[in-house]
């Protein structure tokens, strides 16, 4: 797909909310000239108890901790510096700090020279992991999205990240039958390996009910690079080093992830996938999103969620509040999609910051 696009990348960074406004803060000195986002986000983790009365052995619990993601669409000459200064200044090769990845996308507008306004830093300590995918289930049902944070834990994947959203556009569409299905909507965010994301999906779809009437929508687009928060569990360390950081090590030394693959392929899968799909990320000012999302629907998408994020650095003049606006659409209708929203952007032109598109290879919704 070309219409007129232009290569770059979109980093995403999930931190603890503890070191976010020391990131946030470094970020407005970085010298970073292109658009910088921030969503409110929660971190879900495994924490170890004793049993209660005295009884031998512990249990493990599931423990939310705050955070925040920063989303920074970055030209392609300059991205993996950027990620590294993020990774300095955060500590991300720590397990327990968060994590960070790089994906290639296409825009639609020139980004500002940004790499001569970088400061020069030496390379983080960690090395970036190429053989990754990001899964993202957008849930409704009440208690869904710990059901797949839990079973992405208990495969032992990576730190699950759950942000809120609102879901619009199909569910505008059901009349009375509207009010079963909640707006309200749990995206929840996992940064996997390659080789084990479509077992990972399977494992999902089963754990969090999604291949039911109303269950969701899952699906998978491909990473370019980035370390994974592996600090899974907190508890009560025996040795002198972590699980987590023996993990990190010898992901390190054998230069990816593929020596812990655990699905083996199959060609016959237990849930029909969508192929070939394409996501539209939109981000402009509060109240526009609408109006975008019904534009998408017209050319033929199903529907939109949008949640809400704040512009670092926005101009003084105007509120820093955005909507980020995130649309799926199948492969047979994205061309008519992506220049409906694009025709969008232009007419609201002074309200849009950015329009992004990313590959969705590997998409999930219940069919009847």
């Amino acid at each position: 797909m070309n219409n007129g696009t232009i290569s770059a990348r979109r980093i995403t960074c999930s931190i603890h909310q503890q070191i976010s406004d020391q990131l946030i803060s470094s970020i407005r000195n970085m010298g970073i000239s292109v658009p910088v986002f921030i969503e409110s986000c929660r971190s879900v983790r495994q924490i170890q108890r004793p049993r209660p009365m005295g009884i031998p052995g512990s249990r493990l619990i599931l423990d939310d901790s705050p955070g925040s993601r920063i989303f920074i669409t970055a030209p392609d000459d300059c991205s993996e510096r950027i990620m590294h200064l993020l990774v300095n200044t955060a500590s991300l090769n720590l397990p327990g700090h968060g994590s960070i990845y790089e994906q290639d996308i296409s825009i639609f507008d020139e980004l500002p020279d940004t790499a001569a306004g970088l400061p020069d830093q030496q390379q983080a300590d960690a090395a970036f992991l190429k053989d990754l995918s990001l899964i993202t289930c957008i849930v409704s049902n009440p208690g869904a999205g710990e059901q797949i944070a839990e079973a992405a834990l208990e495969l032992g994947t990576c730190v699950p990240t759950i942000t809120l959203g609102i879901g619009t556009g199909i569910r505008d569409k059901l009349g009375l039958l509207r009010i079963t299905i909640p707006p309200e909507k749990e995206l929840v965010h996992l940064l996997v390996p390659s080789h084990d994301s479509e077992g990972i999906v399977q494992l999902l779809i089963e754990h969090g009910r999604m291949n039911r009437p109303g269950g969701g929508f899952l699906y998978c687009t491909p990473v370019r690079s980035g370390i994974i928060d592996t600090r899974l569990r907190i508890g009560r360390q025996e040795h002198p080093a972590s699980i987590e950081q023996i993990i990190a090590a010898i992901d390190e030394m054998k230069q990816g992830t593929s020596w812990r693959k655990r699905f083996v392929e199959s060609n016959q899968s237990a849930a029909k996938m969508m192929r070939g799909n394409t996501e539209i990320t939109v981000i402009c000012r509060e109240g526009y999103a609408d109006r975008i999302v019904e534009t998408a629907m017209q050319a033929g998408a199903g529907g939109a969620t949008v949640s809400r994020v704040k512009r670092i650095r926005a101009a003084a003049a105007e509120s820093a509040a955005r909507e980020r606006c995130i649309i799926t659409v199948p492969g047979r209708t994205a061309d008519r999609a992506v220049r409906a929203v694009l025709q969008a952007k232009r007419d609201y032109h002074e309200h849009v910051d950015t329009m992004e598109l990313l590959e969705t290879p590997l998409a999930y919704a219940y069919q009847s």
